[in-house]
């Protein structure tokens, strides 16, 4: 019983990309209006975008960093749980809060490109 319910773990943290997928194709229904040409994806220390790409490539760059790290994480925690079946569970709880978090960061970048031309500027807040 407690082998199923770890692999049940394990294959829900297959859900992750699935829900950034949902999020960034329901977007646009949230926002009103359609999703714009250019996501920006990283920033500098200023906090100024610096790279930049489409929201297909965004939404393909977010699944592919998530999908990646799931198939690494999975086949980790399936070893861990043959090798040593006390540190899986503590370690499985570990690789859902990175991949929470990955998912978070994916959510307030989406967030971030599609409301930024309601955001003030960095400039239009400085005193």
């Amino acid at each position: 019983m407690k082998r199923r319910a770890h692999a049940t773990a394990v294959a829900l943290l297959w859900l992750v990309p699935v829900a950034t997928a949902a999020d960034f194709l329901s977007a646009p229904a949230r926002a009103g209006h359609a999703l714009p040409d250019a996501f920006a994806r990283h920033f500098d220390a200023s906090g100024r975008a610096d790279d930049w790409a489409s929201p297909r490539g965004a939404l393909l760059s977010a699944l592919e960093v998530e999908v990646f790290m799931l198939a690494l994480f999975s086949l980790a925690s399936i070893m861990l749980r043959i090798q040593k079946p006390r540190a899986a569970w503590p370690t499985l709880v570990a690789f859902a809060l990175v991949l929470g978090g990955l998912a978070w960061q994916q959510h307030r970048l989406l967030v971030f490109n599609v409301h930024r031309a309601t955001l003030p500027s960095a400039e239009s807040v400085s005193p």
